[in-house]
């Protein structure tokens, strides 16, 4: 005969055992819900802040689609753009804190927009050195179309607000009668003027030319620059960048490869390349005064797909003709097998004479294998591959974003910042950050 001690010694036991049992079966739910989710506990509001790799930081979206990135005060670094509603198509201004959080103390919240016409957007900016940022785009008086038929600048003060001492309450509207106008670029020079690189779709031929137009400080066109204060190149199709070399010349070089420079007064220089022009064999996406020379960098199509293109970099002489020191007779290609597309967006100067080439890279064929890489490269100060860098010169980072900027810090690190520009992308309209170190890869 049990007695009672025994068995209520053995329904306790069996109540333990059976509680056990449900605390792991919910555990395990619990960490098969998770995984599929992503590790969230909640529904999904857009990208996770959880970064996709150690020491990369994911901003979401926020009704802001980022087209360029400009370091601004107290090492924040600022996003331009246009504002993703349909009813509110407006240049977009986004600051961030280092930690890639927003910074509450510039415009509301972190956001500034900005309504120009019927339609704007923001395409480059720049700080100045008094920490007002000034960003060019463009703008339309017509009722449909991102950008229309004008140039459009606006300056703003450090916190967001316009600076009413420029044009007309911060903003310079530049209208073009015969055609459609787009900023790429920009540059302030020492004197405080700001000269402007672009392209113009000229109605009347149809056909693209480059643009360059320059402005006093206060916004208004320089009327002893060109034409009116404008420049139209008709034997180049664009200007993508635009950089100033030592007496005030201006060089200007496009997707398709093209150079030229300007005198002061807006006169194409012909002791530049051949009577004032240059072709290489690259698609433009950043400009760099390195030294006595040119440094430009960017993408040309390679490989047996048409469309894919793969890094390339050039370095013309300062009176332009290919510098063929450079690389491989004048151009270095360091892309790797395995890397599909992809090309440099900015070059940033090191410390001890080296640089940096920042770009992106995408692995695989079709949309849905594709993946985007952040793509840091070292040269050395004599622009040489530096192999002591990563992996033989080279840090490859999977982050699902393309680079578009990067900005040394004062520790030595370098910031490389950049967003998904595919319109399908799950990070479209989001912002990557990484921070790279330098001395050691």
């Amino acid at each position: 005969m049990k007695s009672f001690h025994s068995d209520h010694s053995f329904r306790d036991g069996r109540t333990r055992l059976m509680a056990a049992f449900l605390l792991l079966l919910v555990a395990v739910i619990l960490s098969v819900g998770s995984a599929r989710s992503g590790g969230s506990g909640s529904a999904s509001q857009g990208p996770s802040l959880r970064p996709p790799q150690q020491h990369s930081v994911v901003s979401p979206a926020l009704g802001v689609i980022p087209h360029a990135f400009v370091r601004t005060a107290n090492n924040t670094i600022t996003a331009v753009g246009a504002t993703r509603e349909r009813q509110d198509n407006s240049l977009g201004l986004v600051r961030y804190l280092a930690s890639g959080k927003l910074d509450s103390s510039f415009g509301s919240g972190g956001i500034v927009r900005t309504r120009i016409g019927s339609h704007a957007s923001a395409r480059a900016a720049l700080l100045q050195p008094d920490g007002k940022i000034l960003v060019a785009g463009c703008s339309s008086s017509w009722t449909s179309g991102d950008c229309g038929n004008e140039i459009a600048l606006a300056r703003y003060l450090p916190d967001g607000a316009l600076d009413p001492g420029f044009g007309i309450g911060g903003i310079v509207r530049t209208t073009f009668a015969n055609g459609w106008p787009e900023a790429h670029s920009l540059v302030r020079q020492p004197d405080g003027k700001i000269v402007v690189a672009g392209h113009l779709f000229e109605n009347r031929s149809p056909s693209d030319v480059a643009l360059l137009l320059r402005y006093h400080e206060d916004g208004t066109l320089d009327q002893a620059f060109g034409r009116a204060g404008i420049v139209i190149e008709e034997a180049m199709r664009d200007a993508n960048e635009v950089a100033l070399q030592a007496g005030g010349k201006i060089v200007i070089a496009g997707y398709e490869g093209a150079f030229a420079r300007y005198l002061p007064a807006g006169e194409l220089d012909r002791s530049f390349g051949r009577a004032g022009y240059y072709w290489a064999n690259l698609s433009v996406d950043a400009l760099l005064i390195d030294g006595d020379g040119i440094l430009a960098a960017g993408s040309t199509r390679g490989g047996s797909g048409v469309t894919r293109r793969v890094t390339r970099l050039a370095r013309l002489t300062a009176d332009g003709s290919l510098d063929r020191s450079f690389g491989k007779s004048g151009y270095s290609q360091p892309a790797r097998p395995g890397d599909h597309s992809g090309g440099i967006k900015h070059l940033v100067p090191l410390p001890g004479g080296r640089l940096a080439a920042v770009g992106w890279a995408t692995r695989g064929n079709t949309a849905l294998k594709r993946s985007y890489h952040f793509l840091v490269y070292r040269y050395s100060a004599k622009r040489r591959i530096d192999a002591s860098f990563g992996d033989r010169g080279r840090v490859s980072t999977k982050t699902g974003a393309q680079a578009f900027a990067g900005f040394l810090t004062a520790s030595g690190r370098l910031r490389v910042v950049g967003t998904d520009d595919n319109p399908t992308g799950r990070l479209r309209g989001s912002v990557v950050f990484r921070h790279y170190v330098m001395g050691r890869g």
